[in-house]
């Protein structure tokens, strides 16, 4: 993985906004775009995570800025997989937040790879019920922490929002939850983390984000369901590399693929 590249320095104010002390090292970028770039995982304050502009940081505190979510412009929707008259697939990039209509199902954030929109509503239906009828099979590759004992298996347990942090849920385990399968292959280990394979079966919320942390091998760069990571990266390290599901308008089987950055 290529290495971001940062500064660090302390700061010199009794007490500042974290923001203010970005915007000192960006001056030429608006107020909107420092948060983003704070909110995209760019400032370590001390050796812990920030993503609140509004943080208060002491003098003294040692700051580590990282360039690059300082320095790109919003995500786009332009990368096409597939298209056809009824619907289009794209490899969705980092950053961008699903919310267009029609789409037929949804990523988190910070989860690239394969996203799919219909254009009419036959389409839109038709590739809500084989999801609903779990007759879309589904491939992912994570970058965990560390190397599972076991070279694969299953995940099942029953999900649902234990809580509220920071005005986002978290979703974990729980008797009264919805039931959710995950299995999962180890692809290769570098000792401080792995390349895992998923195939979800279900598809909560969270899901892979929350099977992985139970199982102890949280997906490098979740700050949401982890902690202790073996170096600081700017996204979470997961990825919707394929789908496969019969096309509901044309009957014709189809495998779309978006491969992985990592």
């Amino acid at each position: 993985m290529k290495k971001s590249r940062s500064r660090r320095f302390l700061v010199k104010k009794e007490a500042s906004l974290l923001e203010a002390v970005a915007t000192e090292l960006y001056p030429s970028l608006s107020r909107r775009d420092v948060k983003r770039g704070i909110e995209g995982k760019g400032c370590l304050v001390g050796s812990k995570l920030e993503t609140f502009a509004s943080k208060i940081v002491r003098k003294g505190s040692p700051i580590e800025v990282f360039e690059a979510p300082f320095s790109q412009d919003a995500p786009k929707l332009d990368r096409v997989v597939y298209e056809d008259d009824h619907f289009l697939v794209y490899d969705k990039p980092v950053g961008f937040v699903c919310d267009e209509p029609l789409q037929v199902h949804r990523l988190d954030k910070e989860t690239s790879g394969i996203y799919m929109v219909a254009k009419t509503e036959e389409m839109h239906k038709g590739m809500c019920e084989l999801f609903r009828k779990r007759l879309v099979r589904k491939r992912y590759v994570a970058l965990v922490a560390r190397t599972p004992k076991e070279r694969g298996g299953r995940i099942e347990s029953k999900l649902r929002v234990k809580k509220k942090l920071n005005g986002q849920k978290i979703w974990g385990s729980d008797t009264h939850g919805l039931n959710s399968r995950t299995d999962w292959k180890l692809v290769e280990s570098c000792g401080e983390f792995s390349k895992i394979a998923l195939n979800p079966t279900t598809g909560r919320t969270h899901q892979i984000r929350v099977h992985m942390s139970e199982m102890g091998h949280p997906v490098l760069g979740d700050y949401q369901y982890g902690r202790a990571f073996p170096f600081h990266v700017l996204r979470h390290m997961l990825h919707a590399e394929s789908v496969t599901f019969t096309h509901p308008i044309t009957g014709k089987t189809l495998t779309l693929h978006a491969e992985a950055p990592f």
